[in-house]
């Protein structure tokens, strides 16, 4: 378990808000936004997160891509999904997922298939 500490942060209307729009955006709360951002800042590890831990890394089959939909199929979910360097879709090649950020997989093709 993580040994967490608290602390109390004021924040500037403004900046306040302008935090928010960004975890808004991502779908988070403001705490773990300014976590995020910390841990980014310091090189500290986070947390993995469910999808981390089950599809990070993971080779799937260009098949499993919906490229009209903009989605990919992982364990019977479906996650939206950016190609890293392609901008169309073989569903012969296979593809590793680098990144995952919420419902975002960040797909690369495999470099043996380029």
């Amino acid at each position: 378990m993580y040994d967490e500490k608290t602390i109390e942060l004021n924040l500037t209307d403004k900046l306040y808000q302008t935090v928010k729009k960004y975890a808004d955006y991502q779908q988070i709360s403001v705490a773990d936004y300014i976590m995020q951002l910390l841990n980014t800042e310091f090189g500290v590890a986070a947390p993995a997160t469910f999808e981390e831990r089950q599809f990070g890394q993971r080779k799937l089959s260009g098949r499993v891509i919906d490229e009209q939909l903009g989605l990919v199929l992982l364990d019977g979910i479906n996650y939206r999904y950016q190609l890293d360097g392609t901008t169309k879709v073989d569903p012969k090649a296979e593809y590793r997922v680098v990144k995952i950020e919420g419902n975002q997989v960040y797909l690369t093709l495999e470099a043996n298939q380029e």
